[in-house]
């Protein structure tokens, strides 16, 4: 579970690294394409070596979704408390897309 957990870590805050370095998080997926040259390409390795490759960029990416409804989520409570008064007056009475989703849950 810990290993888990620092795994996720690091894949979290390879997320909300500013600019190129989410392109670290494709060389874990690409490390066991390292055993090819020293035991050759045997069917059991190459499945192995899909199966890694596609669990760990469907991690990945279900990380990164989790990541983007964080960051929408913040982004909508900030316009919903200040954006929207930066704006002109009509714009006040609207609200943002998470708060208009929850008050349809509510009703």
């Amino acid at each position: 579970m810990k290993v888990y957990i620092a795994i996720r870590d690091w894949v979290d805050r390879q997320c909300d690294a500013p600019g190129l370095r989410f392109k670290i998080l494709l060389l874990p997926a690409m490390l066991p394409l390292l055993l090819f040259p020293v035991t050759g390409s045997t069917p059991t390795l190459t499945m192995t070596v899909c199966v890694w490759f596609i669990g760990w960029n469907l991690f990945v990416f279900w990380r990164y979704w989790i990541f983007l409804k964080v960051v929408s989520r913040k982004a909508d409570e900030q316009y919903d408390k200040v954006g929207k008064f930066n704006l002109a007056n009509e714009y006040h009475d609207t609200e943002s897309a998470t708060a208009a989703g929850k008050r349809k849950r509510r009703v």
